[in-house]
């Protein structure tokens, strides 16, 4: 099983705010396994513009991870995702 560690996710945070993009990669980590998802800026979400921008970090977090060969699935909510 391939593992993100924290330095990834500030990597792929400040990417997604290099791209500007109104989002955040989040990281549950516990014994069982890592949890990761995307999380829209309230803003987004108040200017119904979250679809818009889950596509775009969409995009950013699969270039991110696919340049370290760690491609990633997303969950059905397209929010949720693993390391494929």
């Amino acid at each position: 099983m391939k593992v993100v560690n924290i330095l990834e996710i500030a990597d792929v945070n400040e990417a997604l705010l290099n791209a500007r993009v109104p989002a955040r990669v989040r990281l549950r980590d516990a014994c069982g396994g890592q949890s990761l998802w995307v999380e829209v800026s309230r803003e987004a979400v108040a200017a119904k513009d979250d679809d818009a921008v889950l596509a775009a970090a969409r995009e950013v977090v699969s270039s991110y991870f696919a340049g370290r060969s760690k491609p990633v699935a997303f969950d059905e909510d397209g929010k949720s995702f693993r390391l494929a």
